[in-house]
Formats: C-alpha cells, structure tokens, sequence
C-alpha cells in the first residue's frame, strides 16, 4: 500500500517527465492546459464515489496511506500543466501548490531520488526522467530543463482559466496557438489517408462526402478557439459527468451554426414522456454545406444497400429484386428531401409498464403523403413475400387533429418469446399528415398515438435540446424482472425507485459560440453498478 501512495505522489511530480523535451517555454500562451481542482476536493470525490458505490470498506483500506504521501502540498488551491510553444518545439509546465515542498519530495524519495542543489533554488530529481524542481511564492515549478524555469507565471492557476472551479479534471486545448506547421501536418495527413482511402472506390458521392469531411476538419482548426474535455463529481447533485465542449472565434461560420443550433425546437414534446426507460429527441437546423453533406452520404449508403441487394442470394426473383430495390431508394428520397427542408426534428420513448412495452416515434419529414406511400409499399411487399401475416390491416382507418391515421397488427405465434411482451399481436398505429410521421408500437396504440399527437399540438414548438438521450434504468430492471423473474433484479430496481436519481442522460447545449455534450451518471445508477460488483466479486470468493 505504500508502493501505491508513493507512486500517486510521485506522478505529480514526473507528469511532465512524459512530454515532447524541449528547451524554452511561454506559459502566457499556452496551447493546452491540464486543471485539477485540488487534492482536497478530489479525495473527498473518491470518498464519495466509494461510498456511492457500497465499496467504501476498500477506500478505508487505501485512503489513509495515499493523505499521508501528500503531506506538504496545499490541498486547498487547484494545480496544474501548462503545454506551451516556444518558437520551435513544446514545452510542459507543471505547477503544485505547496506548504512544505521539503516534506513532499521526503514522500516521494523512493521514486524520484534525492533532491540535488542545481543553483539559484532551483532542485534536480534523477526519477526515470530527470526533472527540475522551483519553488516560488507558495507553488512548486516542474519542468524538464532549467531553462525552462527562468521566466516563471506570477499566478499560475489564472492560465487554467476557471476550469477547477467547473470540473475536477479538466483539459484545454487552444486550436489558435497551435503552430501553423503542426496544423498543416495533422491536415496533410488525413487528406493523404482519404486519398489512400478513394483509390479503389469509384463513388463520386463517397469522394464528396470524404472531402466535406476534411473540409470540416479543416474549418474547426480555422474557426474554433478552444476545446475542453473535463470530468466532475456533482456531490449535491449526486451525479457524476463528462463533458466535451468546443468554443467558436467570435463572428466566423462556425459560430453562426452553433448560435443557429442553440435556437432549437421541437414540435414533438408529448413524444418525450417524463419517467420514460428511454427517451430522447433531436432537433435542429440544417444548414446548406450540411445538407451537401448529409445528400451526398446518403447516396453512398443507398449505393452501399442496393448492391448488397444484387448480391443477396436469399432473393428468389428478379421481381423481388427490383420491389427491395425501389423501397430502398424510397427511403433514401424521403431522407434526401427532408435534408433539403433545412431542419431536423424528432423524438421518441420507449415506455415499459410491468411487462408490457410501447415505443411512441415523431419525425419531421418533407412529405408525409410519400411516407404514408412507403408504408403501405413495405406492407405489400411483405404480404408478397409470405414471411409476415397480418390480423389487422387498416389504411386510413380515420383521421385525428389533422393526421390520418392507418392500424395494423401482427400475429405472434404463443412459442415466440416475444410473445410474453407484445402478448398475442403486435399492434401498431401509423400517423402522417403534412410533414409529420408518426409510430406507436406496442398495447393500445391508437389511443396512445392521439393523446401524444393532442400533447405535442397543444404546446406547439417548444425550446429544446438539439441532442437529448435519458435512460431510467429501474423501469428497466421492472420490466427484465416481470419477464425473467429474478429476485436480485426487482431488489436493486426497488433501491433505485426509492433514490429518484437513475438516470443516464447525454445532452447537447449549445450557447453563441460554444457547443458542449454532456454524459451524466446520477447516483442511484452508481449504487446498482457497486451492488453488481459486490455480488460479482461474493461469487468469485
């Protein structure tokens, strides 16, 4: 356990050991930069992340020897590495916060060896990479040439730029301060491999859709100002997330997109049902390079589909053939043309109640009428075929708030396992008016569809996040209980009933120059993934 703490300690002082080694460095302009917020807060976030877990016992094992071997740092401030260009190559700078840097290098002696005078205060460490070490005005300087500690920050934690005070562990790239030839080369070489990549493919829409990819690249190196990745333990939220942003130079394209993404909305919110197992929406605008864009990878994939169609041994009939081939073409039209709308909407829920399930869909699309069409084609085709029966079919079966509605149903033979969800039938309910298409799937479609299609009317167009994904894991584990029959199962789902925070969400947030994607774990879903762990490791011991 002391080998363990030791190297903790030790890492904080190598982690620039590992960097590109080079002579010089401009902390003022750093290109990237790494945050930590502070060794109390990130103990205290392990503590509760243990005791979260149920796992609390093993921290009690190990916590006391890992405080011990940070003895004579400050555990309150935030510290940090600055990554910076000094002309022709990069150079690191780490920064601790000490009360005692004597007392820290005695900690981790064993690693890094003992401390050598170098002159001008400054002390030389002979670890697996040799690294120089000043202090100054309560920080400790650690860089891999003494040169490099000439021209010291006056308050190092402001090149951090706030990020302690939002994440625990945070990192900052500066696209703009990366030097023009290292840009050139990472631009060089993707363009080499997607010209290696289009050699053999004779696919002018793949060609396109690989250079506006490219170009994309091209254009974040351009116009974006910075990218952050950073990782949080929200104690009083009782969650833990990930985030991934990316900022815009102030009036650029890029910029415009994103201010044109945060003013998304949805006209599908009686589709996201609150306590939903999943739910999610998209929704957003579609400029015209993305519409090329989307077009062109469209057609590659139709391309793609239709040849596998050629190839498929299984199709028995040249008339077969050309009916898949003309559905699959009608698909790629319908998607084509809604690209063309200049806007993207959609939302959907997947409901599980005891043993039943229901999944509810909304779409934007350019024409409802040739969605209908596709529909009932996809029906003929199935009923040609002899593979599907079906116990209902009824097209334009009525109308309801302006959508035509049309109802089919599905026979399930009782030996089929989904038969014990979806019960004798597979019910659907098909929806379309102007530019709307609509799904529900599952018990009571229809009655499900209209309520939903009464909700979404009535609040109209609404704010909304232009990516959203939420799981609720205990209905989840309800539903695998009614249908498996597992105690343990029901047990963790009660646990997570009575914590209200089971969620998983990943969520896009854009604002005026910024765009961000966050991955969020709430606490109760934390507890069930200890309880697996603490009975997996029961069954092993």
């Amino acid at each position: 356990m002391k080998t363990i703490a030791q190297g903790i300690a030790a890492q904080i002082v190598l982690a620039s050991s590992f960097l590109i080694p080079v002579q010089g460095v401009n902390a003022a302009d750093p290109v990237a930069v790494v945050s930590v917020s502070g060794i109390k807060e990130a103990l205290s976030d392990v503590e509760y992340l243990l005791e979260a877990t149920g796992t609390d016992a093993f921290g009690q094992f190990f916590m006391p020897s890992v405080k011990n071997y940070l003895q004579g740092l400050n555990t309150e401030r935030p510290l940090g590495m600055a990554l910076s260009f000094n002309g022709t190559d990069f150079q690191p700078l780490v920064f601790l916060p000490v009360d005692d840097l004597d007392t820290f290098l005695t900690q981790v002696e064993d690693t890094v060896g003992e401390p050598a005078d170098a002159g001008d205060g400054i002390l030389e460490l002979q670890g697996p990479e040799t690294v120089f070490v000043k202090q100054k005005d309560g920080w400790a300087f650690v860089a891999q040439h003494i040169e490099a500690l000439d021209d010291l920050p006056e308050q190092p934690e402001k090149l951090l730029g706030g990020l302690y005070k939002e994440y625990d562990v945070a990192i900052r790239g500066f696209i703009g301060n990366i030097p023009e030839q290292y840009r050139e080369m990472i631009i060089g070489q993707m363009e080499a491999g997607m010209e290696q990549g289009l050699a053999d493919n004779d696919d002018p829409n793949a060609e396109k859709l690989a250079r506006a990819q490219v170009d994309e690249i091209k254009r974040l190196f351009n116009e974006a100002d910075t990218l952050t990745f950073g990782w949080n333990v929200d104690t009083k939220n009782k969650q833990i997330y990930f985030e991934g942003s990316a900022t815009a130079k102030p009036g650029s394209k890029l910029a415009r997109d994103m201010a044109a993404t945060a003013n998304a909305q949805t006209k599908y919110s009686g589709f996201i049902v609150p306590n939903a197992a999943i739910s999610g929406n998209l929704a957003g605008v579609i400029t015209e390079d993305k519409a090329t864009q989307t077009k062109a990878m469209l057609s590659t994939f139709e391309k793609s589909a239709v040849e596998e169609l050629e190839k498929d041994g299984d199709i028995d009939s040249d008339e077969m053939r050309a009916s898949a081939k003309n559905l699959v073409s009608s698909v790629f039209k319908i998607l084509r043309d809604t690209a063309d709308t200049g806007k993207f909407d959609s939302a959907t829920s997947v409901i599980l109640e005891g043993s039943s399930i229901t999944i509810a869909s909304a779409s934007h699309v350019a024409d409802g009428s040739e969605a209908e069409k596709l529909v009932q084609d996809l029906v003929k085709a199935a009923e040609k075929s002899g593979d599907v029966s079906f116990s209902k079919l009824k097209f334009n079966a009525g109308t309801h708030n302006g959508v035509r509605l049309h109802e089919i149903a599905i026979p399930i033979p009782d030996e089929e396992y989904v038969s014990t969800v979806l019960g004798g039938e597979l019910e659907v309910c098909i929806g379309a008016d102007q530019n709307d298409l609509y799904v529900v799937v599952g018990a009571n479609p229809v009655s499900t569809l209209k309520s939903m299609i009464d909700s979404s009317k009535a609040k109209g167009a609404i704010k909304a996040s232009p990516f959203n994904a939420t799981v609720k894991l205990s209905p989840i584990l309800r539903f695998a209980e009614s249908v498996e029959g597992k105690i343990q199962v029901g047990e963790i789902a009660e646990m997570l009933e009575d914590s209200g925070n089971d969620h998983v969400r990943i969520e896009a947030v854009y604002k005026p120059n910024q765009a961000a994607y966050r991955f969020t774990i709430e606490e109760g879903v934390l507890r069930a993934i200890g309880q697996v762990i603490q009975a997996q490791m029961a069954q092993n011991f």
